[in-house]
């Protein structure tokens, strides 16, 4: 308890209003009720009589009004003013919760850190309870509340920011009055103000006139400070928070969950799980001639993937950090009466669309200015629809359509909403050119948002020799290659052997961590080269990361660093090295702070073996012309040559046939080197002599630094069956730990015998009897399984089913093949109904759209697919709310309510 000394209560406090009224855009009402601070008892001396406002009787009066509060959002900087367990004892007991995000105030607009976890904190709670509501307080009730609140419509409700202020201030009038705070809305939100339209409120009458502001907080707490905004350095990026915001722990981890649901849903340790390619080598090249590539250069940029959720836009790194960025992606607008003029350019924002790509900064050395651009160069998912098992030139082509064209469509409204005059045209005095569409456009800057967006073009393989001799010069930001992309194949996680790079010879990198070894007297004496090397990692049926992880040295070989350069500054970070020949050793190229691992043993040798046989420029791209012209994959993009472009085969055409391996020549650590004894049990950091060519192969399917493999040791026979190709899915020397070591069998794409699973079969709409899909658990007796293999990535995955994602249903488990047996009546006790999956087995469903239409007939089956094709927001992803609220989250679908943002038509 505070002393009456201690005791000061807020300027204007006793006459400011207690609490306003929820806001709603659209008649859609946000749960949530703007309260001045209550204060507990210890105030009431300084109280007049009547005026007496508590937390108690704050939430009696509310309940009254039948606005059960069921979550306390405290925004004040201090904590003397009201202790909530005293006020509320047993709270959580009782379905109380109470969540503290102090913000300072005194004229400061709360950063952007904390705008994220107070909405965040809204949103998962209306989430769970949807019945109940958030009592949100500052000091006041006005300027910071406000701020929140706002924000709070703009992400949950999809409102721009003029109408959100505006709802604001209809249920606490006058509303935010501090025209600093009104203006910050604006800008962070990338929206123009007009000052007709939302002018700055006049001071409300209860407001002190002693000259202290109404929002500094009494006996103010030193709290840390909040994060920065996303402004940073435009000349960076791989340093993700410097281009957009922190947001909580569990706002990330929900995203990562989110982002694996769709890429892969049976393995939720992975934290990223993007695709990786791999270098091209004399091994692998032979898979350009049998299948159809696509070539694009390879940007020296930081790899990211993007989640557009309605909240936010969200970054994901390879070291699985999350940051959220402010920026706007329509959707493309539905087709309409061409005699009727349409409503708006575009549609309501993107919802649940996954993308991948590169930020990269283009120097432009005439104005020397610096812009930071994200080339997107994939979509995996797109307004809840998953794309990972379509071709890429399908998900390629809706990058433009779905993406890009609806930003550039609204870009052109904005820049000229009004239609042209038609010749001999005339307006009246007084009279202005109609718009274009029904409503004025919104007032969005998009020069404002943190980076551009583009994508990365892809180009027919005879293409290459443009791409090297005339496109990558021409960039403003560093290449150092090119990417191959199988063009009919789905998107494939982790390390993917059909992926293919190629880097110029002196280019050629490995990411390594530094640890510096030094004597008792601190003197530096060896700097050691650390890979990452991967144990078991399947604990009960699930796999989980190991909290410590296990490297091994790279012997025998040094690296040269600059001589102005420090080694011992970079100790325990990760280096990129290129290999010297000059100097016989790595050589060190750059920090890399976007990643806090180094590359795993596989990749290393994968790298030292393109090292190693030195596929040049010239042999290459002959290479890639005579596939081009000969290739049966490639009679497609045959057909689109113009007339007269059609490449000339070159006279000199090279076999690439795979060489023998020189052992005297080798580059350290190359499958030509001696390798160690498989058994043998390494120490943490470990040294070595070279790479074991079965070692580097364990856990292929496990991104760097993510998760752990799973080395199988037994042999799954299987008899012939309809669904297997040759007689069976696995084969005895698939399986065995003999086939693996055989090159011939390990290597994919060689002519010896190939593992099983998907990566080998041929996707496109050309396959035949091939249909794409996730084996569930109650299909699982059905096929015969084989352990799991991390070599193989694709071992859980069949050639049966049409789902790409987790199904909407939530099956009975089987011990062993899902992981343990989960308790479907905890994850569903609010659905009740129970149906009957097709193979007979007892499910429990979700509420969603009939396959049937009204009269009971069977819809047509492509209507019968798109219906069962599953949403991302399906139950798998609703359990991974923050456990101090819930353990489910659903996603429902909003309603098609009326455009609402943009103005009203004028």
């Amino acid at each position: 308890m505070y002393t009456h000394r201690q005791l000061e209560l807020p300027p204007g406090w006793v006459d400011c209003p207690c609490f306003g009224s929820p806001p709603s855009v659209s008649g859609r009402v946000l749960n949530v009720i703007p309260s001045k601070v209550p204060l507990s008892y210890d105030y009431a001396q300084l109280i007049p009589r009547g005026k007496m406002y508590t937390l108690r009787d704050a939430l009696a009066m509310l309940e009254k009004q039948n606005m059960n509060v069921g979550m306390v959002l405290d925004l004040t900087n201090s904590s003397r003013y009201y202790n909530f367990a005293s006020e509320v004892p047993n709270a959580e007991q009782r379905g109380m919760f109470y969540r503290k995000v102090p913000c300072r105030g005194r004229g400061q607009t709360p950063p952007p850190a904390a705008v994220n976890q107070a909405v965040w904190e809204i949103f998962t709670f209306l989430e769970y309870f949807p019945q109940r509501y958030v009592l949100v307080h500052c000091t006041h009730g006005f300027n910071r509340t406000g701020f929140i609140i706002t924000c709070a419509l703009t992400r949950l409700f999809e409102s721009s920011v003029e109408r959100s202020i505006k709802n604001f201030a209809e249920g606490r009038p006058p509303g935010i009055y501090k025209d600093a705070y009104v203006e910050e809305l604006f800008r962070y939100h990338h929206e123009r103000r007009s000052k007709s339209k939302i002018p700055t409120p006049p001071v409300p009458t209860w407001k002190s006139h002693d000259g202290r502001d109404d929002d500094e907080d009494a006996g103010e707490d030193t709290v840390s400070e909040n994060m920065p905004s996303s402004e940073g350095s435009l000349r960076s990026h791989d340093k993700i928070f410097e281009i957009g915001e922190q947001i909580l722990p569990e706002e990330a981890d929900f995203i990562l969950q989110t982002v694996s649901k769709v890429i892969l849903p049976e393995r939720p340790d992975i934290k990223f799980p993007g695709s990786q390619p791999v270098s091209l080598d004399r091994q692998n090249l032979a898979r350009i001639w049998g299948n159809r590539y696509w070539v694009t250069w390879k940007a020296d940029g930081t790899r990211y993937m993007m989640l557009i959720e309605r909240r936010g836009c969200y970054l994901i790194d390879r070291a699985a950090n999350v940051a959220r960025v402010q920026m706007r992606f329509p959707t493309a607008s539905k087709p309409t009466n061409p005699s009727v003029r349409p409503f708006y350019p575009v549609g309501r924002p993107h919802h649940l669309t996954l993308l991948d790509g590169e930020m990269v900064v283009d120097h432009d050395k005439e104005s020397n200015t610096y812009t930071r651009r994200f080339l997107v160069y994939d979509m995996m998912a797109v307004c809840d629809r998953a794309l990972v098992t379509e071709p890429f030139v399908n998900r390629y082509s809706q990058i433009e359509t779905l993406l890009i064209q609806p930003r550039k469509a609204e870009m052109q409204y904005i820049a000229e909403p009004h239609c042209t005059l038609k010749p001999g045209q005339v307006l009246k005095p007084g009279q202005t050119r109609p718009l274009k569409y029904e409503t004025y456009p919104l007032e969005y800057q998009y020069r404002n948002e943190p980076f551009s967006i583009r994508r990365k073009e892809f180009h027919p393989l005879h293409q290459a020799q443009k791409l090297i001799t005339k496109l990558i010069p021409q960039l403003c930001h560093e290449a150092d290659g090119l990417i191959l992309q199988p063009a009919d194949d789905c998107y494939k996680a982790l390390t993917t052997q059909e992926l293919l790079k190629w880097k110029f010879s002196h280019l050629n990198s490995v990411d390594f961590k530094l640890r510096c070894v030094t004597n008792a007297q601190g003197e530096l004496v060896e700097n050691q080269l650390l890979l990452m090397e991967r144990s078991s990692g399947r604990r009960g049926g699930h796999y989980e990361n190991h909290q410590q992880t296990h490297y091994r040295a790279v012997e025998g070989v040094g690296v040269h660093f600059p001589e102005d350069m420090k080694p011992m500054l970079l100790h325990d970070r990760i280096i990129e090295c290129t290999w010297s020949n000059e100097l016989n050793m790595w050589s060190f190229l750059r920090v890399r702070e976007d990643k806090t691992e180094p590359n795993a043993a596989h990749v290393y040798a994968k790298v030292v073996d393109s090292i190693r046989d030195n596929i040049g420029e010239e042999e290459l791209l002959s290479y890639l012309v005579k596939c081009f012209l000969l290739g049966d994959a490639y009679e497609a993009d045959r057909r689109h040559v113009p007339p007269g472009q059609m490449p000339a085969m070159p006279e000199d055409a090279p076999t690439m046939e795979p060489e023998a391996e020189n052992e005297e020549n080798g580059v350290p650590g190359s499958s030509s080197w001696e390798a160690q004894n498989d058994d043998e049990d390494h120490e943490h950091a470990a040294s070595y002599q070279g790479l074991d060519p079965v070692d580097k192969s364990w856990g292929d399917d496990v991104g760097e630094g993510q998760g752990q493999g799973h080395k199988p040791e037994t042999t799954t026979e299987v008899s012939n069956d309809p669904l297997t190709r040759e007689g069976g899915m696995y084969s005895q020397s698939d399986r065995s730990v003999e086939g693996r070591r055989d090159p011939a069998i390990r290597q994919r794409g060689s002519a010896g015998q190939q593992p099983a699973g998907r990566s080998d079969w041929r996707r496109g709409p050309e396959a035949s009897n091939y249909r794409k899909g996730f084996l569930t658990g109650s299909e699982a007796h059905r096929v015969p399984r084989a352990p799991y293999d991390p070599m193989e990535p694709d071992s859980r995955i069949f050639d049966m089913g049409t789902m790409p994602l987790s199904p909407v249903w939530v099956f009975h488990h089987e011990e062993g093949l899902d992981g343990p047996v989960r308790d479907i009546a905890a994850l569903v006790a609010e659905e009740q109904a129970m149906i009957s999956c097709r193979d007979g087995a007892k499910c429990v469903s979700s509420p969603g759209p009939s396959r049937a239409d009204e009269s009971g007939h069977q819809e047509g089956q492509d209507a019968d697919l798109r219906a069962k094709r599953p949403r991302i927001h399906d139950s798998s992803v609703a359990h991974s709310a923050p456990p101090s609220l819930h353990n489910k989250i659903s996603f429902p679908t909003l309603p098609t309510d009326p455009f609402y943002f943009a103005d009203e038509p004028k």
